[in-house]
């Protein structure tokens, strides 16, 4: 009896979950659109000379994705670190089994059972995000035109 219950409560929270993730992305791809364009805009110069010297418009774009891509990787993997640093802090921790955790606690301990595949789906998906967020402002830095980007 119990089951079915709990199992309409875990896709209740799961489906909470993901509408929470999906609008923090969403803020997150804002703030990285705005980012790119201010070291676009930085970089301006640079951009230029590049040009100038025969970079094609596709390195300079490839350049900023790169960048985008590895600090993207960069966060995932101190935010994972974080997180298993932290959970393995929360393990060390006796609860009551009587208490509102019981259905989360194993011996006493909390067990949240975390699988590899949703840590990798979800690299994957921040990654695919940051790239489609750095991409308009990466396509606008390689159409600089040189004489343009040097003379600013």
């Amino acid at each position: 009896d119990y089951m079915g219950m709990i199992s309409q409560l875990v896709g209740v929270l799961n489906g909470i979950a993901l509408g929470l993730f999906s609008v923090l992305l969403l803020i997150t791809m804002v703030g990285l659109v705005n980012t790119f364009r201010m070291i676009m805009i930085e970089r301006t110069r640079e951009i230029g000379t590049m040009r100038a010297v025969g970079v094609s418009r596709r390195s300079v774009r490839n350049l900023f994705l790169w960048e985008a891509l590895f600090l993207s990787l960069k966060g995932s993997f101190y935010g994972i670190t974080a997180a298993a640093v932290l959970g393995t802090i929360i393990r060390l921790i006796p609860f009551s089994p009587e208490g509102g955790l019981r259905l989360m606690l194993q011996e006493g301990h909390v067990h949240l059972p975390v699988e590899p595949v949703s840590i990798i789906a979800a690299v994957l998906i921040l990654a695919g995000a940051v790239l489609a967020a750095t991409w308009m402002p990466a396509r606008k830095a390689s159409n600089l035109r040189p004489v343009d980007a040097l003379r600013a």
